[in-house]
């Protein structure tokens, strides 16, 4: 069976938002076993019957403050993965899932700031998850 070129990136696409919805449920089960606040953790990711996949990413965890129209100065939670080519950048509103859903109105998407290991700061846009998050594709150079 033959699939058009956009097709087959159309699901490959989805199929990775499962996965990191996947992958991101079972850091947030792993994560309430720790307290690894503001460093880097490596994490090995288990399947639905708790057997390790042998898959692994890196799990950063931070706190902070949010507010919106129904509150101001609530505890966050901060959870970016590196898996692969990308960084999933998850927040959690009152320290607890699911995940945020973010939204621009009119716009899908935020503007992010980067700063290379030379101090060189670039903008970009990154779009919104339709499941929660930002997902930025790591560019080497």
């Amino acid at each position: 069976m033959k699939i058009k070129k956009g097709i087959k990136n159309n699901i490959i696409d989805k199929l990775l938002i499962l996965l990191i919805i996947f992958i991101c449920g079972n850091v947030i089960s792993q994560e309430k076993k720790t307290d690894n606040y503001n460093e880097w953790i490596e994490t090995s990711f288990k399947d639905e019957f708790g057997d390790n996949t042998g898959r692994k990413a890196r799990v950063y965890l931070t706190k902070g403050k949010f507010g919106n129209s129904a509150t101001t100065n609530s505890n966050l939670t901060v959870r970016i993965t590196e898996y692969k080519k990308y960084f999933h950048i998850s927040l959690f509103e009152y320290d607890s899932p699911p995940e945020a859903i973010l939204y621009g109105g009119e716009y899908n998407f935020v503007l992010v700031s980067f700063k290379d290991k030379k101090g060189n700061i670039t903008r970009k846009g990154v779009p919104f998850l339709k499941t929660g998050g930002l997902r930025i594709k790591k560019e080497i150079n």
